[in-house]
């Protein structure tokens, strides 16, 4: 497992309530789901869950970068 990588869903989920992720205020963001348009099956812990400012690029998310909701 990588170092960026969590132990399964269970610790991603219990992590996931305890940050504030640029994820909840982008318009890319696929609600209730740890994916979004840059990232359609699952969104890197960097940015999801360390909240890596993906206004800026990131490997592998085809150019695709932070959007806010309006």
């Amino acid at each position: 497992m990588a170092d960026n990588e969590l132990d399964g869903d269970a610790e991603r989920d219990d992590m996931k309530q305890l940050t504030i992720a640029l994820c909840w205020e982008c318009t890319r963001w696929h609600k209730g789901t740890p994916a979004c348009t840059a990232f359609p099956e699952i969104i890197p812990d960097a940015i999801f869950l360390r909240g890596f400012n993906h206004r800026k690029p990131f490997q592998g998310d085809n150019g695709i970068l932070f959007e806010p909701i309006t």
